[in-house]
């Protein structure tokens, strides 16, 4: 009996093929306003869309929940998009300075999409200058497979002032 020899290089290539494949995902991450006041609500988006041609599976969002912001509880946040909604906080019920919070996004439809959005406040006395830093992951079948940060900075003085000098600028 004559036992055949695969090539090296061809073995390799078909044990790579599976992780090219989960690669496609993608995270976006948008903080509004930025710069931000001290008691100044934040809209933060986090977009995870699938541009592959096939579903992906067991789906995760995970948000590194920043320092300087209220705490948030779970009614606050808002899903759009065909997933599941479940939603953990590290820290419990709800969501404090340095928790994971994580949604458990599902199945992801190819070309299917879905946004996370939820309302932060920055908290009162922080101080000027300060950086508010959102970092993200999406985890697919327990592989990390993209990643996304936005820095927002705090301005607590006026962001404009307008004054009139009657002498230069009269008013008519």
């Amino acid at each position: 009996m004559k036992s055949k020899v695969v090539h090296p290089l061809l073995l390799l290539l078909f044990c790579l093929m599976p992780t090219i494949a989960l690669s496609d995902v993608q995270l976006a991450l948008v903080v509004n306003p930025d710069p931000v006041r001290p008691g100044e609500q934040l809209n933060v988006e986090l977009t995870v869309t699938n541009p592959d041609s096939s579903q992906m599976t067991n789906v995760e969002l995970i948000l590194h929940y920043p320092e300087h912001l209220d705490s948030l509880f779970p009614p606050y946040y808002i899903t759009t998009g065909g997933a599941t909604n479940t939603v953990v906080c590290s820290s419990g019920s709800y969501c404090n300075t340095g928790a994971l919070v994580t949604w458990r996004l599902g199945d992801l439809p190819p070309g299917g999409g879905v946004t996370v959005t939820l309302p932060p406040t920055v908290l009162s006395g922080t101080v000027d200058g300060t950086p508010i830093q959102f970092a993200a992951e999406v985890i697919v079948n327990g592989t990390q497979q993209a990643q996304a940060s936005k820095t927002a900075l705090v301005q607590a003085n006026p962001f404009f002032e307008l004054t009139v000098d009657e002498e230069t600028d009269p008013v008519t």
